[in-house]
């Protein structure tokens, strides 16, 4: 890489990492992760193999996380649910949006569900499960489940140590070989290589690139046969 080149790549990414550093100095719950980040970033940038700022930081995020969940055994344990060790992007994804959805009440509130007691204001994050004086939309022993867009299996997961049967379908080739992973280490989750409608049919899938598969962020393109 030519001088030139150098700086010019230097001076974009400076930047953005400037901007990223003005919400490290108001209250980034990752501060360390943001200096190491920087720290890596900058002695890439001067060996002339300069990875972007997003790069850097995204790995250092990620490691972060795996140093928190990661057990010896190569396995993600997030409480007594199990996970296979992610990519970056799949690892971002569990630790900045699903460890909330998913687990904020199970790790932090005593996977107490009832409104009555936990405070759901307060909550990150609305949560899949609900229990109060009209409804009980908690997951019980014996429970069948479906869910229906798994993504990696992150509630079936859940479901599973709950003593749950799940059936979980996720059409994304990708992101179904990591649903399978997961269906591996947690018990009695059964993975369905499909989408779920109110009839039979195939579809064209548009995938989201930028989630990695998750189901949410893709759609239905359009039928190009109904059963």
């Amino acid at each position: 890489m030519s001088i030139g080149t150098l700086q010019k790549k230097l001076a974009r990414e400076t930047k953005r990492v400037l901007t990223h550093l003005r919400d490290w100095a108001t209250g980034d719950a990752y501060r360390w992760d943001w200096l190491v980040a920087f720290r890596l970033w900058l002695l890439s940038a001067i060996s002339g193999k300069a990875r972007t700022w997003s790069e850097t930081r995204h790995a250092v995020e990620a490691a972060h996380f795996y140093e928190k969940f990661m057990r010896q055994d190569g396995v993600l344990h997030i409480g007594e649910v199990r996970f296979p060790k992610l990519e970056v992007d799949d690892a971002l994804m569990l630790s900045r949006i699903i460890i909330h959805e998913t687990f904020e009440v199970y790790l932090k509130h005593d996977d107490c569900y009832d409104e009555r007691v936990t405070d759901f204001k307060a909550l990150p994050d609305v949560p899949y499960c609900l229990q109060n004086d009209l409804v009980d939309v908690t997951v019980k022993p014996g429970d069948i489940v479906i869910d229906a867009g798994a993504w990696i299996g992150d509630f079936s997961a859940y479901a599973s140590v709950k003593g749950a049967t799940v059936y979980a379908f996720e059409p994304a080739a990708r992101t179904y070989a990591l649903l399978l992973k997961t269906a591996e280490l947690n018990k009695n989750i059964h993975a369905v290589n499909k989408g779920l409608g109110d009839a039979e049919s195939t579809a064209i899938m548009s995938l989201n690139g930028t989630t990695r598969g998750n189901s949410g962020a893709n759609r239905v393109e359009r039928e190009i046969r109904s059963a």
